[in-house]
Order: C-alpha cells, then sequence, then structure tokens
C-alpha cells in the first residue's frame, strides 16, 4: 500500500484545513477562554502547540464539541509528529476517529437533544453550524492519517489497525455518499430545478434586519452582512459553499427565502467533494425534536412557511435524499413531507 511521506502527509492536512473558520468565541466566558488557549497554546488550530496537544491529551474527550471540531487537523499532525515514540498519543487518535463516527448518526437520528443542550448555555438553533459533523474535508484528513499510518508507523498493532479502517472503505463513516449515488441525487435534482425555481418565483427580500437571529456572534453578522441585498436566486456559488452550515443563524423568513438559492448554487458545483452542502440543506428540512419541545415547535414554524408548490417541490427532493444519500432518513422525513415510496 503507498502512501505519502511525514511532511507530504502533513501538508495535505494543512491544505484541507486551510479555509477552516476562527473558533468563535460565543458566550464563552474569559475563563473559559484562556483555559482553551492554556491548553493548546493558541485559540486557533493552525497555531497550536503540538507538544501541549500531546501533554494535555487526557483532555481530548472532556472538549466542547465545537473546540474538538476546530482543533481536528492539529490533533491529527501532533498524532503523526509524536506517533514514532508515542503510540499511546496515536492510540488516544485513532480511538477518537472512531467515536467520530456515531456523533453524526447521533446527533440526526437520535430525538432527544437535550444532552446537547446541556453542553451549551446559549440558543440552541445557533449551535447547529458547530457541531462536528465530520465534513468532507475532516473525513479527507482522516483518510490520509491512516493511509500514512497504515504503512509508516513504527508499532505494528497501529499499522494493523489503520489498514482494517481503510479496508473498511470508510464504513466508520456510514453517512456518505459514495459518488455514484451523489451523482445520481444531483442528476435527478437538476431535472427538478426549473421547478424549484418557479415555486419560489417572486418571493419578497425578509428586508436587511430581518436576516439573521442572533447579532451577538461575528459569524452571524458576517452572513447577514454577505447576503445584504442579494436576491435568492443571485447567490454566488462561493459564498453558498462557504455559508452552507450558517443557515441556522437565519431567521424564519429569511431561511425561508435563501433555501432554493443555497441549494440551486450547491447544483452548479460538479465536485462530489462538496456534497455536504446536500446534506445539511436537506436535514435542516426534517423534525428531529420531540413532539411538543420547545426546538420541534421551533421547526415546526420555520417549515411551515413552505407552502403549495414550495412544499411540493422540497418533498421531492427530500424523496431523492432519501433514495440516494440518506435512506435512514425516510421517515422522519415522512413525518412533514410528502415522500414518494420506491
Amino acid at each position: 500500500m503507498s502512501a505519502l511521506s511525514l511532511s507530504e502527509t502533513i501538508q495535505e492536512i494543512r491544505s484541507l484545513a486551510a479555509a477552516r473558520p476562527v473558533l468563535p468565541r460565543l458566550s464563552r466566558s474569559e475563563s473559559q477562554w484562556r483555559e482553551i488557549t492554556g491548553l493548546y497554546g493558541s485559540s486557533d488550530w493552525s497555531g497550536a502547540s503540538y507538544e501541549r496537544i500531546v501533554e494535555n491529551a487526557a483532555h481530548i474527550r472532556e472538549l466542547y464539541p465545537d473546540v474538538y471540531s476546530h482543533f481536528f487537523p492539529a490533533f491529527l499532525i501532533a498524532a503523526l509528529l509524536q506517533g514514532q515514540t508515542a503510540d499511546r498519543f496515536t492510540k488516544e487518535i485513532t480511538e477518537l476517529l472512531r467515536d467520530c463516527s456515531n456523533w453524526r448518526k447521533f446527533i440526526y437520528k437520535q430525538k432527544d437533544y437535550d444532552h446537547w443542550e446541556s453542553f451549551f448555555p446559549y440558543h440552541y438553533p445557533a449551535l447547529f453550524p458547530l457541531l462536528p459533523f465530520m465534513q468532507m474535508e475532516e473525513r479527507e484528513m482522516a483518510k490520509r492519517f491512516f493511509q500514512y499510518l497504515s504503512v509508516h508507523s513504527p508499532f505494528e498493532d497501529i499499522q494493523k489497525e489503520a489498514r482494517d479502517f481503510l479496508a473498511r472503505s470508510w464504513a466508520i463513516f456510514s453517512d456518505t455518499a459514495e459518488p455514484d449515488d451523489y451523482l445520481s441525487f444531483r442528476k435527478e435534482a437538476c431535472k427538478l430545478k426549473p421547478e424549484l425555481m418557479n415555486a419560489f418565483m417572486g418571493m419578497k427580500y425578509p428586508g436587511d434586519d430581518n436576516l439573521i437571529s442572533c447579532y451577538y456572534d461575528e459569524e452571524c453578522v458576517d452572513l447577514a452582512l454577505m447576503l445584504r441585498g442579494i436576491s435568492w436566486d443571485q447567490i454566488p456559488i462561493e459564498i453558498a459553499l462557504s455559508s452552507y452550515n450558517e443557515m441556522t443563524f437565519l431567521t424564519h423568513e429569511a431561511f425561508h427565502y435563501y433555501w432554493p438559492g443555497f441549494f440551486i448554487a450547491g447544483l452548479a458545483v460538479e465536485n462530489h467533494k462538496h456534497h455536504d452542502i446536500f446534506y445539511n440543506l436537506l436535514d435542516s428540512l426534517l423534525i428531529t425534536h420531540e413532539p411538543g419541545s420547545d426546538l420541534y415547535l421551533w421547526k415546526l414554524e420555520r417549515l411551515s412557511h413552505f407552502k403549495g408548490k414550495q412544499y411540493d417541490v422540497l418533498s421531492k427532493l427530500l424523496t431523492l435524499y432519501c433514495r440516494y444519500l440518506d435512506e435512514d432518513c425516510r421517515e422522519e422525513a415522512s413525518a412533514y413531507w410528502r415522500i414518494e415510496e420506491e
């Protein structure tokens, strides 16, 4: 099995992480912020001290999910650099990666979100973009990591475990669609583009002051500034790809107005490595909360803006989503939308 050298592997991980957003401070106290910088010597993954990461390996499992996700590339690089002598830390990272395989499934498939609410003292809907969904670039980072270990690790048991991970074709990331499935989904979704455009034609712009639901967060304000004055059918691809996982920040009216534009922009991207935009947008239409809970009612109100032809075409898109990208979501999708049987 071929693999890149250590320096090439690290460079690949750095390149994949180059566009990573800064870690949002949100409502963290000064002491919590100092704790993060104290653990890793920086509040940004690219400036983290690999020595401190190794020294504080025991704390990794205690991190907030968004902090873990942000420092993910630094953890991998630290494990590679220290892996020649510190096999325990490398094993810690591989165990964490295994744990990550369950995060997305837990977040999307379970109906009780109280566990996550207990971690965060701020408005829960704004949390969605920060949870570690193991996005495509993170899966690619992990793949480079295991490819290197499968050949170059001096520890036979780590080599074997890395080979096992690779041999299972990333079964740990079972929510990832195969390229053929993605291409089939995109082909069928493109056929629905005229119907989608027609259903949302003539929508009224929600207004500059009615774009976001939070003004205390820099990312939230940046999103409003990017979208201000832009018609839903004129969203640049660059904005769609950089901001699709921040749509939870939008008000109900702005979410309704911009959702089709983000989806259509995603259709213009042929590279399957960007298919997470469809996962995120279509998952945002599912109600996965306990009936009667505040989050359930919040989502119900959000989706109630899609009516008539809009409801019809979104039901068709979700049918394709269940068919090609996530067959396990059919029951959840059918709870609100009209999902066609196979």
